[in-house]
């Protein structure tokens, strides 16, 4: 079977999406009137919930109708990070007793540093978040006819993302680019 190049890539299903570079300037600039217009972007805080009310706006005029909606979910943005700074000195901790010689209690401070960074960065458990202050987050999401594709966007530490936007700047670098050229 012949391999498919990114440009004959089909995403969503077997009939063809016409993406046009005005679908991909308008996008383009859409993400950078909401970098612009809301900064300091970060999950919880008013300019990221402004953030949220243009992005539901904008799919209002490409999703269907009343298809738009806007969920919240509780977090502690602090929680995540604020717990690094006191692992890392139990950690410092740890090998100090090393050097004392004691190896149980070295061994403690390890186990219990390296439980609190697994928990963490590896499992995302939410065991420190009750200590911290909670704060509001918003996903926004509208459904596009014919084959019903999701679309999504969010406020985050990085700002706001138009996930749809991905697939728009795939399409144009696979017409701008044939198989063998390099960009």
């Amino acid at each position: 079977m012949k391999e498919r190049g990114l440009g004959q890539m089909n995403l969503f299903s077997d009939h063809k999406i016409s993406v046009t570079s005005d679908h991909v300037n308008h996008t383009l600039q859409f993400t950078d009137d909401i970098v612009r217009n809301f900064p300091d972007r970060l999950a919880g805080f008013d300019s990221c919930n402004r953030a949220s009310l243009a992005i539901a706006a904008e799919f209002s005029l490409h999703c269907d109708a009343n298809s738009v909606k806007k969920e919240s979910f509780e977090f502690s943005p602090a929680a995540f990070i604020k717990i690094v700074r006191p692992a890392v000195i139990l950690f410092g901790i740890a090998i100090a007793f090393i050097f004392f010689k004691m190896p149980v209690v070295s061994l403690f401070c390890l186990t219990l540093s390296l439980a609190v960074f697994t928990s963490q960065f590896v499992f995302y458990k939410k065991i420190f978040d009750p200590f911290f202050p909670k704060a509001q987050g918003y996903n926004i999401f509208g459904i596009v006819e014919p084959d019903r594709v999701a679309v999504s966007g969010f406020c985050g530490v990085a700002g706001a993302l138009w996930q749809s936007n991905v697939y728009a700047r795939l399409e144009a670098k696979a017409r701008r680019f044939s198989p063998g050229e390099r960009p």
